[in-house]
């Protein structure tokens, strides 16, 4: 009967372990497959985060009146980009991240066709405890986005990666130098 018990108890634990690292891994079977790239550092205008982008990428940089600020980095072809926003809101994590997920089932409910939700929730994979959603349409196109606190109250930074499904682990292993300053 003990050793019932203790192999149940041992099934639980390996359970509760394996889908705590597939939460975890769920980037991690993208960086195994990256290009290795010349990257640079970039640091937006206020300085309040850093992070590596191929260093032939074009950056620019908006200010907005909802937004404290809105970083885009873009590849020639415009096709992948990084988008970075600083946003002022009274929600906390949790509730920012309900609200964002509602207006991405809004929007994805007028895409047609093929989209697919492959993963989302909490991570620590840029370092800083977010939540994320990751969809990839028909053609292979995947949309990252990530929430985040910042170190200043009422802020957060939302991360959004675009790209072709070739391009999505190098602009993984760069979005994982994402760090926060301010």
């Amino acid at each position: 009967m003990k050793i019932k018990i203790g192999f149940i108890l041992l099934f639980f634990a390996f359970l509760l372990t394996s889908c705590s690292k597939e939460k975890q891994n769920h980037f991690n079977q993208y960086l195994d497959n990256f290009d290795v790239i010349e990257t640079e550092k970039t640091i937006d205008d206020g300085e309040n985060y850093t992070f590596e982008t191929p260093s032939d990428w074009y950056l620019t940089m908006f200010e907005q009146r909802n937004n404290i600020n809105f970083e885009h980095a873009y590849s020639k072809d415009n096709v992948n980009r990084f988008t970075v926003f600083k946003i002022k809101s009274d929600e906390d994590l949790n509730q920012l991240n309900e609200t964002l997920i509602e207006d991405i089932k809004t929007q994805l409910s007028l895409v047609i066709g093929g989209l697919e939700i492959l993963g989302h929730g909490e991570t620590n994979f840029l370092k800083h405890p977010s939540y994320y959603y990751h969809t990839q349409d028909a053609s292979g196109f995947n949309v990252v986005s990530f929430i985040m606190k910042s170190k200043q109250n009422d802020h957060y930074y939302r991360v959004i990666i675009e790209a072709e499904k070739e391009h999505l682990p190098t602009m993984l292993h760069c979005i994982k130098t994402f760090e926060i300053l301010k």
